[in-house]
């Protein structure tokens, strides 16, 4: 999903938060998600590395505040806020 993917250099450069959904060595635990979504246009993914391996990071946007971010995930639906998305610096992901 190009359209999707956002370079971690890219990423880590942003101030703010973001809400990360979901993770996963696997490209397509990524990419099935985003698709399951269609409706959340600000679904985004980017890969780092995890115990040298790649990681992929689903995430929901950009937000100054972490309240923010936070009232942002309380919209979602049930399912996604169910497995309980972590807010964190986009710095840091």
């Amino acid at each position: 999903m190009p359209e999707r993917f956002v370079p971690l250099r890219e990423v880590r450069a942003l101030s703010g938060y973001t809400a990360q959904l979901v993770a996963g060595y696997q490209e397509d635990t990524a990419a099935t998600f985003i698709r399951r979504y269609p409706e959340l246009e600000g679904l985004r993914y980017t890969r780092s590395q995890r115990n040298g391996r790649d990681w992929f990071v689903v995430y929901l946007g950009r937000f100054e505040q972490k309240q923010a971010a936070r009232a942002a995930v309380a919209e979602l639906p049930s399912s996604i806020r169910s497995q309980q998305p972590w807010i964190r610096a986009l710095e840091d992901i």
